[in-house]
């Protein structure tokens, strides 16, 4: 099991049963109510084994919703299927840009955008990866930015180098490391441009099995729609559409539709997609 997709799938059916979408009747007697442990470890067990209620959950918030139906979606807090971690994208917008943008979408392993929300951020030891003045919530400045950041960690991860030294140190020279094991000599600017290959042949890989990026959406909780009325995010709702078309612009796609432009795919010689 997935931790945050079982713990995502619970939280789910525990808010349809206090909404009473479901009821005792459809758990086989389990009261789901929030913070009840026990009634947490045996609907898991359930989900593990596939059985009765357990069933209906084991294939994610998303399936469950759709099967559940009476208004269940209002409450499947996924993106495109997937469920994401607990990483609030009302405080950290960036997350939000790479839950809608990567072609992974919802996983916070592929936002690391969100390090940008502080207004400053030094992501590496390279000027290119030095950043100031975006703001947490200034929406129309960071797609450059978070453009860099994503094709950054694509190299590093196809280096297979974990991600916090990579994103949040700092001082990772991960371009030293390159060179010095493969014996290239290459700069940080070839770098940035092998990410973007790797990032725009994933959106590719994505249109060619018929995934539609604008089609991709946060579920509107998650954006602060309608925005909280009390707590320190009352008020708050992203622009989530204007980060995302921000970042598309940036990485060489159209703003609108996500689809990698003729011009961006000569330029990093991916032609073939």
């Amino acid at each position: 099991l997935d931790t945050i997709s079982a713990g995502s799938v619970l939280a789910f059916a525990m808010e349809c049963f206090e909404k009473g979408i479901i009821t005792k009747t459809d758990t086989e007697g389990i009261e789901l109510t929030w913070g009840n442990a026990e009634a947490m470890i045996t609907v898991l067990e359930k989900i593990i084994r596939r059985e009765g209620f357990g069933e209906i959950l084991a294939d994610g918030v998303k399936v469950a919703a759709r099967k559940i139906g009476k208004g269940a979606e209002e409450y499947a807090m996924h993106v495109c299927g997937q469920e994401p971690g607990l990483h609030n994208a009302l405080y950290l917008p960036g997350r939000g840009t790479g839950f809608v943008c990567d072609p992974t979408p919802g996983r916070h392993t592929a936002a690391p955008m969100a390090r940008l929300d502080a207004g400053k951020a030094v992501i590496a030891p390279y000027p290119e990866l030095h950043f100031h003045n975006l703001g947490q919530y200034k929406y129309g400045t960071k797609g450059a930015a978070s453009a860099a950041v994503s094709s950054y960690w694509q190299v590093g991860t196809c280096a297979g180098v974990c991600l916090f030294p990579v994103i949040f140190f700092g001082n990772y020279p991960l371009l030293d490391f390159l060179n010095a094991v493969t014996g290239w000599d290459m700069d940080i600017s070839e770098v940035l441009k092998t990410g973007a290959r790797i990032q725009t042949l994933r959106q590719a890989f994505n249109l060619r099995e018929g995934i539609i990026p604008s089609e991709i959406k946060l579920p509107p909780r998650m954006a602060g729609v309608p925005p909280k009325s009390e707590g320190p995010l009352a008020g708050i709702t992203i622009d989530i559409d204007t980060l995302s078309s921000e970042y598309h612009k940036a990485m060489g796609w159209d703003p609108e539709t996500g689809y990698p432009t003729e011009a961006t795919l000569e330029r990093l010689r991916a032609n073939s997609a």
